[in-house]
């Protein structure tokens, strides 16, 4: 993990840095806005701190400088600053601040950076089975790359009549599907063939990808039985986490059955004894 203080107090040098650096993080402290960006330039920063006033410039335009580059573009920034004003805190979230703490509230800093490595390390490889239907083959070899790098092995097909069929005959985790798609089906057709089964498959979390951004669609993917969609062009940190999020639940649900079954099991011998 790699971690930018940009601060000019040397106090906060030293209590930050140790912070961080006790939490495994890859520290690199600057003090001015100039600094921060050349080290944005020179590649990824997992996250950055910074202060609301530096020499060379305010936090909030640092911030806007951070969030037009390509590196910094959906990394979190934290914000730590001794100001009370609402008016500056609103700006602060609006120039692209993830989350804002006081100086004064060391504790407040620690925990968030201890959940965020503890979610940082919990990226490792996962099992799963996703059936992945989308018809431009591009998209789908792109996808089919970042799935596989999380540990997923993933059974792709260009229509929702076939990806029917491939449900029938095997178990899934997660269904990945474009809402426009070859054949005769759309995702909105599949995804109510899906609900409309009264197998395991019911409740399979399905995931929507599509390029209609407005409200009308969106309320119609989850009114037709959608769990979560994401919106084409997709950023792939987003379209990962999502994908993390539904297949990890859907093990610890398949889990809870498992175990419901195996009590019922036992309990069952002893109510005819």
């Amino acid at each position: 993990m790699k971690a930018m203080l940009v601060e000019p107090s040397r106090v906060y040098h030293q209590l930050l840095g140790n912070m961080l650096k006790d939490l495994g993080f890859e520290l690199t402290i600057v003090t001015t806005a100039k600094d921060a960006m050349d080290t944005i330039s020179q590649g990824d920063v997992d996250v950055t701190c910074i202060a609301m006033y530096l020499e060379d410039m305010h936090g909030t335009e640092l911030c806007k400088k951070i969030r037009s580059s390509n590196n910094g573009k959906h990394r979190p920034i934290i914000m730590i600053t001794s100001e009370d004003s609402k008016n500056s805190l609103d700006t602060s979230m609006e120039v692209g601040v993830t989350e804002i703490f006081h100086k004064s509230d060391l504790e407040a800093i620690a925990n968030y950076f201890r959940e965020f490595t503890r979610q940082y390390l919990s990226n490792e490889s996962i099992d799963g089975e996703v059936l992945y239907i989308e018809d431009s083959l591009a998209i789908a070899a792109r996808v089919k790359i970042i799935l596989n790098k999380m540990g997923l092995n993933v059974d792709h097909y260009t229509t929702g009549e076939e990806a029917l069929v491939a449900l029938d005959k095997r178990r899934y985790d997660l269904i990945l599907t474009d809402v426009l798609l070859a054949g005769q089906m759309t995702g909105f057709g599949l995804v109510r063939a899906v609900r409309d089964k009264d197998d395991h498959n019911k409740s399979l979390p399905i995931l929507a990808m599509t390029g209609f951004d407005d409200v009308s669609r969106r309320i119609e993917l989850l009114r037709a039985g959608v769990t979560d969609y994401v919106i084409k062009p997709f950023v792939d940190e987003e379209l990962v986490i999502r994908v993390r999020n539904h297949v990890v639940n859907k093990r610890l649900l398949d889990k809870i059955e498992q175990q419901q079954l195996h009590m019922q099991e036992i309990r069952w011998p002893h109510f005819f004894v």
